[in-house]
């Protein structure tokens, strides 16, 4: 019963994190790209689309699939992957207000 409600929960939250990915990747690009190099600025889902390019270009996956994780572990995971785009939003903010 516990791997059913992990799954769900897990599928329930793979398009908030994709959307807030996106998000942060759109306001970043328009920050640090768009001035530097006069490229159009991205929309959410074009953010999203190229996250997941440069992701399936550089090999990385976040589908990692380990029975013998404690929840404890799972908890932490999921507090990383929730908090990292604001991590970087707040650290882009503080680089783009010296600019």
């Amino acid at each position: 019963m516990d791997s059913l409600f992990y799954v769900l929960f897990v599928l329930l939250t793979i398009p908030f994190f994709a959307l807030l990915r996106g998000w942060v990747i759109s306001i970043m690009w328009g920050w640090f790209v768009v001035p530097v190099f006069h490229l159009p600025v991205l929309g959410v889902l074009q953010a999203i689309g190229l996250a997941l390019v440069a992701g399936m270009m550089l090999g990385h996956s976040s589908a990692k699939i380990n029975k013998d994780k404690s929840l404890l572990t799972l908890v932490g995971e999921f507090i990383v992957i929730a908090f990292s785009p604001f991590v970087a939003l707040f650290i882009g903010w503080i680089i783009h207000s010296f600019m």
